[in-house]
């Protein structure tokens, strides 16, 4: 799976499917740092404070991932 890697000149967000994060089992532990999208069903998720979460999570599920 491609992730995006999104940024402004304050932070940045890894951008993923909304139900990635709900399949990893990962959507409660998720800041209010991060952003859902609902319309496009796309998570935004910080990058000091959860895309690192996602990453593990996808790496221990045996998830194969690249960013961009």
């Amino acid at each position: 799976m491609e992730l995006a890697y999104i940024q402004d000149p304050g932070h940045g967000w890894i951008a993923c499917p909304a139900s990635l994060v709900r399949d990893l089992g990962i959507a409660h532990q998720v800041s209010r740092y991060s952003y859902l999208d609902r319309p496009s069903g796309t998570a935004y998720l910080e990058e000091d404070c959860d895309a690192g979460l996602l990453i593990d999570a996808m790496r221990a599920a045996g998830m194969p991932f690249s960013i961009r």
